[in-house]
């Protein structure tokens, strides 16, 4: 009885810690010092994104991700600029979550999941 108590208890919590990723992520980013530069509609449905600069500049490419609710996993390819890069981020609040796009170094924010 105990053990199986134990293996389910596991199976709810590892089930609970996959969460889908929502259809649409908008994200703020920028390098260091110069946040919110960027804002980035992710499509997640159709794979997807759009990066609009404060200037007016727009990047376009392919998108896949992943979700869980500790961690949000962002691939850029295909990009419109050849800059291809992961963005991980981490939940550092209740609806919130941060971290760094790699190779460029920007710093990302997402709100509202």
């Amino acid at each position: 009885m105990k053990s199986w108590l134990m293996a389910a208890l596991l199976l709810f919590v590892v089930s609970g810690a996959w969460a889908d990723c929502p259809n649409v992520i908008t994200a703020k980013s920028g390098l260091p010092g110069r946040f919110g530069e960027w804002t980035t509609t992710y499509d997640m449905k159709t794979g997807t994104f759009e990066a609009r600069h404060a200037t007016g500049n727009i990047i376009s490419g392919s998108v896949r991700g992943t979700c869980t609710d500790r961690t949000v996993v962002l691939e850029e390819y295909n990009t419109s600029n050849q800059n291809d890069g992961t963005c991980q981020l981490n939940r550092d609040g209740a609806k919130r979550f941060s971290g760094k796009c790699l190779p460029r170094g920007f710093e990302m924010r997402v709100n509202g999941f």
